[in-house]
């Protein structure tokens, strides 16, 4: 698996490279021919994450049942498996998520609308390309790993910023807080780093609003949980972002669910104490104890 990903990437890297001088030489005869061949990469690397992690999964647990030794007619059979699980561990396919990752994070500094003419097409490509992302996001395992953190939000945020993903990152953000309790406070972190270096906001001011119009049950525990999670994390990194929607939240304060009533309770805390210790250059004193006292 190893030359099949080095012949992806490679040739993905090839690609884009081409693509981005003939678009910064305005050449459009040459953007039909690149549109269809980034298609194409587009689809292979979907394929390879998804083979990867699946064969990743299954290759681990194979070695476990292979190191059992056999007698009889199975014992030619294991030994077999058990070579060709040593040839698989050549691969790692953890080690290789950062510069996959990465790649595509290159990928997406290409101007997509030069190439895509239909906001439909180039939709298409930008949740192929993405899609990836979030099925690594899931793994909890790999989420603990800094760089790859990192190289995912990069991702996410330049398909926010730069190709129109706001609407399809929305519905996949909501998906994982919905099924993934361990993404809570990674969301949280991405919807910060929009507003801090790419100056985006309304993906967050979204996702917030979606939020407030939900309901949640006394015998719902998953899910409430994780979305308080991702509110509280939220409103600690960015509280003036949970402050504009606040009014918006409070309607959980009456919710059936224990988690989402508590959370809201931390929320008006914790904004109460961020307006509090902001300097007074900033604002004047009766404007801060007017907005205290209208949490």
């Amino acid at each position: 698996m190893s030359k099949l990903l080095d012949s992806i990437m490679s040739g993905l890297q090839a690609e884009i490279e081409a693509a981005q001088r003939d678009i910064d030489a305005d050449d459009h005869d040459s953007f039909p021919t690149h549109r269809q061949i980034l298609d194409v990469y587009a689809f292979l690397t979907h394929w390879f994450v998804m083979a990867a992690d699946k064969a990743g999964s299954k290759s681990s647990e194979e070695v476990i049942v292979a190191s059992k030794p056999k007698r009889g007619k199975g014992a030619t059979k294991s030994s077999r498996k058990a070579a060709s699980n040593r040839d698989a561990e050549t691969f790692t396919w953890t080690e290789q998520i950062i510069p996959t990752l990465a790649l595509v994070g290159r990928l997406l500094r290409i101007k997509s609308h030069r190439i895509w003419l239909s906001t439909a097409e180039r939709d298409t490509f930008i949740n192929c390309v993405t899609q990836p992302v979030y099925h690594v996001m899931e793994n909890e395992a790999l989420m603990k790993i800094e760089d790859i953190r990192g190289e995912a939000y990069k991702v996410i945020c330049l398909a926010v910023k730069n190709h129109g993903h706001a609407f399809g990152a929305q519905t996949s953000m909501i998906q994982c807080l919905q099924y993934f309790e361990h993404l809570a406070e990674p969301i949280a972190e991405i919807l910060t780093l929009l507003k801090d270096q790419f100056d985006h906001t309304q993906l967050a001011e979204g996702i917030l609003r979606e939020i407030s119009n939900k309901t949640f049950n006394a015998q719902d525990s998953k899910g409430p949980r994780s979305f308080s999670r991702f509110l509280i994390r939220l409103t600690d990194l960015s509280p003036l972002l949970v402050r504009k929607q606040l009014s918006l939240l409070l309607a959980h304060i009456d919710s059936e669910s224990y988690p989402m009533r508590m959370a809201l309770i931390e929320i008006v805390g914790a904004l109460i104490k961020d307006i509090a210790m902001e300097e007074e250059t900033q604002v004047d004193a009766n404007k801060k104890e007017s907005r205290i006292n209208a949490l």
